[in-house]
């Protein structure tokens, strides 16, 4: 994004219509070398191997992809990768690339899943009895294909997709998680927060290794549990917990991860290792950053214990700030900017308005204990009584509002990429002259 090369190369007038358009170019090319080995008809590993990469890249900068990848999958049935390949006479170096690529597969068809309603290709692919590769380095592939044990090195790309696909599976059960389910199984909701948290207690002994890949790969995976563990529990704002008990757990989880999914988001913006992967703050990563967020507002609205900490302001201050300056390079942070810019002025105005009414009755008091009655005194002859408005919320900070239409008209599904949310709702919070 910032290379003094992109003026040359395009001529569109801003960065993201460069990028956009180079883009395109690359995408363009792959799929015009494809045609050039008419992957329609003659089928390789090599062919499924480059659509799955187009896929990819397309799915994190573009959008949907699903054409591509019914082509790819049925692709990778023709090709006999739905059959674990030490069926047949492979070397080792083989079998792992055929594994790898299948897992590739669904991984993505597990994420694109999610956005369709009614369908589920993903079930018949699961029925597939295939080995998952081994977490080992090109390289190390002719000595064998047992994983390292664990600790010994760092998380390698492939550790990272298996890691990646079962945290899909688990986003997966948490979209398809309704209250008739919860009911018929009130445990549900507690097992599936307890594997998130066993992913996270794994993905935290594994050591860093030598190149910094590993510390990327790492955070990454964090902050996507992170986030799901966001969408697991922000249900409670849609719907109260069973119990009081539970719905104070499900917003501590909330509290908790949100916090860590922004302090994940900060690192990608400002650590040097993370420069190469900046990308992903300018796509998925801000719009989870964006969602985490927007919990943080709600929750800090509805806090009746007081003013928010500065550590959570501070944090938020950040996301913002983090949000506009890719505002130029992305479509999806310059939206979640204006939007969240928006929320935290109303944080802020409704702070201070709140810690203003508070010395008024601070003052009120010690006028009466001098001897005067005060004017919100309803036990006083003749005393005035003003109403206090009404708060949403439950007696928050930010009045106006209401905590259920900003998250209660969206399914935890609709979080998981910005595509599948809509925007025109969250844009009703905001002033008609500032609505992107």
């Amino acid at each position: 994004m910032d290379s003094p090369l992109l003026p040359s190369l395009s001529r569109k007038d801003t960065v993201l219509g460069r990028v956009t358009q180079l883009s395109e170019r690359y995408y363009s090319a792959a799929i015009k070398c494809l045609d050039m080995d008419h992957y329609l008809w003659r089928h390789n590993l090599t062919t499924l191997q480059t659509l799955l990469l187009i896929i990819y890249g397309i799915h994190h900068s573009r959008g949907q992809t699903w054409t591509l990848l019914g082509l790819a999958y049925h692709l990778a049935l023709s090709v006999g990768c739905h059959v674990d390949p030490s069926a047949f006479s492979l070397d080792t170096a083989s079998c792992e690339e055929r594994r790898r690529s299948w897992l590739a597969l669904m991984m993505l068809l597990c994420n694109q899943n999610m956005s369709m309603a009614g369908f589920d290709i993903l079930h018949t692919a699961k029925s597939f009895s295939i080995r998952l590769p081994a977490e080992a380095l090109d390289q190390d592939l002719p000595d064998g294909a047992h994983p390292p044990p664990p600790g010994q090195v760092g998380l390698t790309p492939v550790g990272y997709f298996i890691r990646k696909y079962r945290l899909f599976q688990l986003s997966s059960e948490i979209c398809s998680l309704s209250p008739a389910k919860q009911q018929a199984d009130p445990t549900l909701l507690r097992r599936l927060d307890a594997a998130l948290r066993l992913e996270q207690d794994r993905l935290t002994q594994i050591r860093d290794n030598a190149s910094g890949a590993s510390a990327v790969f790492r955070n990454l995976l964090l902050s996507f549990s992170h986030h799901l563990i966001v969408l697991l529990h922000c249900r409670v704002f849609r719907r109260p917990a069973p119990s009081a008990d539970d719905d104070a757990w499900s917003k501590e989880c909330c509290w908790d991860s949100a916090r860590q999914v922004l302090a994940l988001h900060a690192d990608f913006a400002h650590l040097p290792a993370f420069k190469p992967h900046r990308w992903y703050i300018r796509g998925r990563g801000a719009f989870h950053a964006f969602h985490a967020a927007v919990v943080l507002v709600l929750l800090v609205s509805a806090d009746r214990r007081g003013s928010p900490s500065a550590e959570v302001m501070q944090a938020l201050g950040n996301c913002l700030q983090c949000l506009e300056s890719f505002g130029t390079q992305s479509q999806i942070c310059a939206r979640s900017a204006s939007i969240l810019g928006h929320l935290l002025t109303k944080v802020t105005n409704s702070t201070s308005s709140s810690q203003s009414q508070g010395a008024n009755v601070e003052a009120g008091v010690q006028t009466s204990s001098a001897g005067l009655v005060p004017v919100d005194d309803a036990s006083s002859s003749g005393a005035q009584v003003r109403q206090q408005p009404e708060r949403h919320g439950g007696g928050g900070l930010m009045d106006g509002v209401d905590l259920n239409n900003l998250l209660g008209n969206f399914a935890p599904g609709q979080w998981l990429d910005a595509d599948y949310i809509d925007w025109q709702q969250l844009d009703m919070f905001m002033p008609w002259s500032d609505t992107v």
